[in-house]
């Protein structure tokens, strides 16, 4: 593919007036800004809210229901001559108290407790899928700014080794091969950079998305993110207890088991008591007075089998909800496995690809004073070359794939920088 001079200019000068106007931020002011204005972690909280406004409205079925009423009628039988209209005044309060309903309300709360705990630890999943979205995301951000001045040393090197390649090319110590080689070095190196600035536009995107920004503004990051504490030897069975999904699958038990209450509470009687005052007159305001209390017991016999089904079927899905638990449980074992060692590796794939790269300075700093020399040939040459701006390469994406690591760990343990 063959990029003009005029294209990789115009795409470096937008480069440069991106990053004159870039704002630039530190990974505690992104925290800070995705815990305000992430639209996920809003939306986890506002429904975490709403249940627990419901267990709220669920006790008031402990209380009694007070209720006043007023009517005023007017009305005249045209029947009969000259009489007299006939106005009707009724005021009145009455108060109706539940005293037993198959501890049908007292299941409905258990419920509601349970949906608001399961809605405090999904608020919690989403604060920490969106704190690994945000390290991801800062990670790769960093990774682009450094890709910049990587590509842009590398260009510079690949520059320069084809100045002294043409030099010897003109000395006639060195073929045109080596110099056509040399120059596509160079061209590749400047696609490179072109790549590298698209991956920066890219990043911008995805860092704008997880703190909530909806503009596309050019966005630059300090270079520092803090490094997760990680135990040695980690207790899988402990720690996969401890996170909020097994907290849901636990609260979905204990939902479903208030569901079986309340299924069966359709076998008992209910039992309420109600009392009313009121008067009443063919004038304002009503003087004859009146009162009433009462007491309401209700037997169920028969509803067609109803109450049986919906036994069963609250028995099934309690069933159901514990298997749930139970395959969650080996699941969160095998994932938080897996992603301490995908973190171990990184650590030490980390660790490896600098050994490699401190020997590929060496290597290359001898090389290119002995090629100098005309003590090694240009292929053995461009193999140490083309050996380093690998090893830098791959360093480079080495240090941001041990910190996607880290996010990842803290993202299945349920926790990461978004309180």
């Amino acid at each position: 593919m063959r990029i003009s001079k005029n294209g990789l200019l115009l795409g470096f000068s937008l480069v440069f007036s991106v990053g004159l106007s870039a704002e630039t931020l530190t990974w505690e002011q992104c925290v800070a800004e995705a815990s305000r204005n992430n639209a996920a972690v809003k939306s986890a909280y506002e429904s975490w809210q709403a249940s627990t406004s419901r267990v709220s409205a669920a006790k008031g079925a402990y209380l009694p229901v007070v209720s006043a009423d007023f009517s005023a009628r007017y009305g005249k039988n045209n029947a009969i001559p000259n009489s007299q209209a006939e106005d009707t005044y009724n005021a009145s309060i009455s108060v109706n108290e539940n005293i037993f309903n198959g501890w049908a309300d007292a299941a409905r709360i258990e419920q509601n407790d349970a949906e608001a705990a399961i809605a405090l630890s999904a608020l919690q999943i989403t604060k920490a899928q969106t704190s690994y979205d945000l390290k991801t995301s800062y990670a790769n951000l960093v990774y682009a700014q450094r890709a910049i001045r990587l590509q842009e040393s590398i260009r510079d090197r690949r520059k320069s080794n084809l100045n002294l390649v043409s030099l010897r090319f003109d000395n006639g110590s060195e073929n045109q091969g080596s110099v056509l080689l040399s120059r596509a070095y160079l061209s590749q190196a400047e696609l490179n950079i072109l790549q590298a600035s698209n991956n920066i536009v890219t990043s911008n995107a995805q860092l704008s998305r997880a703190m909530g920004r909806d503009g596309t503004q050019s966005l630059t990051v300090t270079e520092t993110i803090p490094a997760t504490t990680v135990p040695e030897r980690p207790d899988f069975q402990a720690l996969a207890l401890s996170t909020p999904q097994r907290i849901q699958a636990v609260y979905r038990e204990k939902s479903a088991q208030s569901a079986i209450t309340l299924a069966k509470s359709g076998y008992f009687p209910t039992l309420g008591v109600s009392g009313s005052y009121g008067r009443q007159d063919d004038r304002f305001f009503p003087r004859d007075e009146s009162w009433s209390v009462g007491v309401v017991l209700s037997i169920p016999l028969f509803n067609g089998g109803r109450d049986y089904y919906s036994t069963q079927a609250a028995i099934s899905s309690r069933s159901a909800a514990g298997s749930s638990r139970e395959d969650l449980d080996r699941q969160l074992v095998s994932t938080l496995s897996a992603n301490m060692s995908r973190l171990v590796e990184a650590r030490a794939n980390l660790n490896v690809t600098q050994s490699f790269l401190k020997a590929a300075q060496m290597r290359a700093e001898i090389g290119r004073s002995r090629y100098n020399n005309g003590l090694l040939t240009f292929d053995d040459w461009d193999v140490i070359e083309t050996d380093l701006i690998n090893r830098e390469q791959a360093y480079l994406q080495s240090q941001r794939d041990y910190v996607i690591a880290e996010a990842a760990w803290e993202n299945g343990l349920g926790n990461g920088s978004i309180k």
